[in-house]
């Protein structure tokens, strides 16, 4: 970022001023894109948004299967129950942590195996309820 901006703050995390913005896609199709400042939770507002999209979405296609994938600034109580009350599905990601990792213990090695074989990232998806 470049000069000082209103609504600019220095976020810690991304260790300079910037601003968080919220974009919302369908695959390639963008369906919202909100400039916020850096001082909010990485979720401020995803769930108005998200809310708004989805009585559009579902007024045109009632029967349509939706289902909602974040990174882990947005894995909130609030995303989640909403979402599990309005028939969306999610797929949010996690931050890593102690007790994670304990839980994952089996595909951290399958992702090491995979990345070891093929010399290429690799990914191993779990579910845990």
């Amino acid at each position: 970022m470049h000069g000082a901006q209103e609504g600019r703050f220095f976020h810690g995390y991304y260790g300079h001023y910037c601003y968080l913005p919220l974009f919302l896609f369908a695959g390639e199709h963008r369906l919202c894109a909100r400039l916020r400042p850096a001082n909010l939770d990485a979720s401020a507002g995803a769930l108005e948004e998200v809310a708004r999209i989805v009585a559009q979405l579902r007024a045109a296609w009632p029967t349509l299967a939706i289902t909602r994938r974040a990174d882990s600034g947005f894995c909130r109580d609030a995303l989640m129950t909403w979402c599990e009350a309005h028939d969306v599905d999610y797929v949010f990601g996690l931050a890593k942590h102690a007790r994670l990792i304990a839980l994952i213990e089996d595909e951290l090695a399958q992702a090491a195996a995979q990345c070891a074989a093929t010399n290429a990232p690799a990914r191993v998806f779990a579910e845990r309820m």
